[in-house]
């Protein structure tokens, strides 16, 4: 009885353990289900929330159909892709397995069985997951070329043919991207899946390798080979398409197709894409005579014959024939580079003009003179915080820009600023969530100073602009990433007193308990669910860079990072440059994209600046005006969005007379006019009138001098306008003036209408005696120079300076064409030990190889009138 108890306890306290273990596994298996779940619905929450409130923003803009074309044709290419890639790879693996020998030769199976067995525990798993991963990461790559196939379907003519095939630019600019695309997709993917399929051919026996030799089943060959002539194909169609993609890629001595190309590159390629056919006919063969002898002789002759003529034979015969841009041979090619070059960057029609300068100082300097701005903003922020900053946290935080007053003639440069909120200086009772977000919600006002003149302290001289002043900015730089507004009336305004509500249309409306859950989300702050100052009629503003908002609109466009104030009555809008660009230019040359935002470093060769877009700094509202109708790739784009790229003439009058030439487009030009001012292609190849835009010898960095607005008067002009200028000194960045460049950024003075020089591009070749910026500098810091207004030398001015502890700041140094030679003027500017900003002290001017200095320009240009 007892033994009986001890076995049934002993039997049952087993039974207990055993039972124990499944309930055990259970929860670990509920738990991992769980965790499983609660990851899925935070990741897949905030996906949806995230793209929710993306389009709730677009919605708000009424740009809903961008958004909506984007995410269709993202959702299509990455379904596509994602079908094909798993198609391919994972019926490639799931075809090897499947159709796998019931039985492998001793000899040949048993060196792969132990590997089969091991894998056999996760062979579901990794069959499933291996294809998945290939896919998902495949056609997330395709979805990112959104640009391409809808760029393709509204292809557009650039009524200009190329020189080598005779076909419209647009087929390069518009279909050869496609056709790469789709060339370079098929080519990963066949890849992959004739590598997964060999791999899983072989751990199953479908591939067997005894005594040295490859064995293959036939549900193997037939396979293989069918992947392998559909690789050979596309290969065929790449080599053949290649062709056509050497008029845009740099080669060895030029852009686009050289003598050695049309006399090797263009025929071998087509024999390699020939002989790519021949190939992939020789695996179809193999299907049926199981002989791996044709096909293997095959793609070793095609292997030679890509690296032996593909390769070596045109550097062989580039150098056999001498072939380098000075070369005759290179003759005709390198004028379609200098043609294409000048076409593709808008420089084409520049207007150039010999220039001697040469002429003494006379007093029709101050005439030409007039209206040059020595008030720099890089150095007058700190004057304007001060002296026009309100109280905290009202700040220019987002710098300061150059603009004009007036039109035509009687333009006059000034700096202005747009403020903001700089939260840095509050105390932290003041930076909580709700003075972060509710509170201090937007900047007041825009302010402005004559950038010609100064006080008689050397501070800057503000405008009373009352409409500028009394604006109230919500979307610009320097404010915070979110604002809630429109809800309770505690905004501060300005001032340190609160009070105002929003009643604007911008941002979104958070209304029910679903979109404030979504923007906590969004956010990551639950204050937005919990906080009481929220209401079902507040507001979210966010996103609100112009240069942010534009690019997201038009997600098409290179957009300038210099967004810059204009006053259209009562409203301060915020004027952006957008440029349409492309990298497949038949023979121009490729230069780094350094004004596009979203595109910044990219390699382009064909430049425009058709857009220009607003963005209301009240209400964030976002409009993009058609500058360059007739632009081909504007007018494929405005086929893509239709209605949403306004005609120039809808523009504001206001804001259309304010407008500028893009300085982004401008700087790429001038680069480009560095060498290709040569237009003859002898003098081109020699290479000696190369110039080079002037390093900025008053930063000491060793940067590239910028460019700066001024007013001008040019010679053959018939008076004084506004434009964006830049000199050239020789190759090596230093040395005398070698050239001048202007573009005319004057709109005029007609209401609607865009005067007839605004983006006239003069170019000046400068002959005769000019001082470089870097001569002018050394000049400046070792002059023994006095002044009439000033005591002492200048020498001595920076000792006392120094002396006396101040820091001593050096302007913009500005260059200009005037009354017959290069002036050149310098401001300075001291900040008194313990000050809180810098002060204009003097000015240098240097004309002729004189050089002169003031308390004022009037008076340095007074000292070099009369210098001997």
């Amino acid at each position: 009885m007892s033994a009986a108890d001890g076995s049934g306890r002993s039997g049952g306290a087993g039974s207990s353990d055993v039972r124990a273990l499944p309930r055990l596994d259970r929860r670990r298996h509920s738990l991992l289900r769980l965790t499983l779940t609660v990851v899925v619905v935070l990741v897949g929450g905030n996906l949806a929330a995230n793209l929710w409130t993306r389009h709730l923003w677009f919605e708000n803009l009424q740009y809903a159909g961008v958004y909506g074309v984007e995410l269709r044709t993202r959702a299509g290419l990455f379904a596509i892709a994602f079908l094909v890639v798993e198609l391919l790879c994972h019926g490639s693996v799931w075809l090897a397995y499947r159709y796998r020998p019931i039985r492998v030769p001793d000899a040949a199976g048993e060196a792969m069985h132990r590997y089969r067995v091991a894998i056999e525990p996760f062979r579901r798993a990794a069959f499933a997951v291996v294809p998945l991963l290939i896919a998902l990461i495949t056609a997330a790559s395709a979805s990112s070329q959104w640009r391409t196939p809808l760029l393709w379907w509204a292809r557009q003519s650039f009524g200009q043919t190329d020189p080598q095939f005779h076909r419209d630019i647009g087929f390069y600019v518009f279909t050869m991207p496609f056709i790469e695309m789709l060339i370079g997709f098929s080519t990963v993917i066949l890849i992959l899946a004739l590598v997964l399929a060999t791999l899983t051919h072989y751990i199953y026996g479908g591939i067997t390798v005894a005594e040295g030799r490859l064995t293959f089943t036939r549900v193997a060959r037939r396979h293989l080979c069918l992947l392998a002539v559909a690789l050979l194909l596309v290969r065929a169609a790449a080599w053949w398409w290649g062709r056509y993609a050497l008029v845009y890629r740099t080669g060895r001595t030029l852009t686009g197709v050289d003598d050695t190309d049309v006399r090797s590159t263009l025929p071998v390629h087509a024999i390699l894409a020939c002989a790519a056919v021949l190939t992939a006919l020789t695996f179809l063969v193999t299907m049926r005579t199981r002989s791996w002898r044709w096909p293997a002789a095959a793609v070793s002759m095609l292997m030679a014959t890509a690296v032996a003529f593909g390769g070596i034979y045109p550097e062989i015969l580039s150098a056999v024939r001498g072939n380098t841009a000075r070369s005759s041979n290179e003759a005709t090619y390198l004028q379609r580079e200098i043609d294409a070059t000048r076409e593709a960057y808008g420089v084409s029609d520049v207007t150039v003009r010999d220039y001697p300068s040469g002429a003494t100082p006379t007093a029709g300097l101050t005439t030409a003179a007039a209206g040059v701005p020595v008030l720099d903003p890089m150095l007058v922020t700190g004057a304007f915080q001060q002296l026009q900053g309100l109280t905290l946290p009202a700040a220019f935080a987002a710098g300061l820009d150059v603009g004009r007053a007036g039109a035509g003639a009687s333009a006059a440069p000034t700096v202005v600023g747009a403020r903001g909120i700089d939260l840095s200086g509050l105390p932290a009772s003041g930076r909580d969530w709700v003075g972060q977000h509710l509170v201090y919600t937007h900047g007041t006002g825009v302010v402005s100073a004559r950038a010609d003149t100064t006080t008689a302290s050397g501070a800057p001289s503000f405008l009373t602009e009352p409409a500028a002043a009394g604006s109230r900015i919500y979307f610009g730089g320097g404010l915070p990433s979110y604002s809630v507004v429109g809800g309770k009336p505690i905004e501060a305004d300005g001032t340190a007193s609160t009070g105002f509500r929003y009643d604007g249309r911008g941002g979104v409306a958070l209304g029910g308990i679903m979109r404030r859950l979504a923007y906590a989300a969004k956010f990551r702050s639950w204050d937005l669910l919990t906080s009481r100052s929220v209401s079902t009629t507040s507001r979210v503003i966010y996103d609100r860079d112009p240069v942010d908002r534009v690019r997201q609109v038009a997600p098409w466009l290179s957009v300038d990072e210099g967004a810059y104030p204009v006053q259209s009555g009562s409203r301060t809008l915020w004027v952006v440059d957008g440029y349409t660009t492309s990298d497949r230019y038949p023979y121009a040359e490729h230069q780094p994209l350094t004004t596009g935002s979203d595109t910044l470093g990219r390699s382009i060769n064909y430049l425009r600046g058709s857009v220009k877009a607003t963005v209301d700094a009240y209400d964030g509202t976002v409009r993009l005006y058609a500058w360059d109708s007739d632009e081909p790739v504007l007018r494929a784009w405005e086929k893509v969005f239709p209605g949403t790229v306004r005609p120039r003439s809808q523009m504001p009058a206001a804001v259309l007379s304010q407008v500028r030439y893009p300085q982004g487009q401008f700087e790429m030009q001038r680069t480009i006019l560095a060498a290709y001012h040569v237009t003859d292609r002898a003098t081109f190849a020699d290479g000696g009138q190369r110039w080079s835009v002037p390093v900025d010898p008053t930063t000491g960095a060793g940067v590239l001098q910028p460019s700066y607005y001024q007013p001008v008067t040019l010679p053959g002009a018939a008076g004084r306008g506004y434009a964006l200028t830049s000199s050239y000194v020789g190759a090596g960045g230093t040395g005398a003036v070698t050239g001048y460049l202007a573009a005319g950024s004057d709109t005029g003075t007609t209401p609607g209408q865009v005067g007839a020089g605004y983006g006239k591009l003069t170019l000046l070749r400068v002959t005769g005696s000019a001082r470089g910026p870097g001569q002018f500098q050394n000049d400046l810091n070792s002059s023994a120079e006095r002044s009439s207004s000033m005591p002492g030398t200048l020498s001595q001015f920076f000792i006392t300076e120094a002396r006396a502890k101040a820091t001593v700041s050096k302007g913009n140094l500005l260059t200009l064409p005037a009354a017959g030679g290069m002036l050149q003027v310098e401001p300075l500017y001291v900040r008194p030990k313990g000050a809180s900003y810098p002060v204009l002290k003097a000015v240098v001017v240097g004309f002729g190889g004189r050089l002169r200095w003031g308390a004022t320009l009037q008076d340095a240009l007074a000292d070099l009138s009369t210098a001997r």
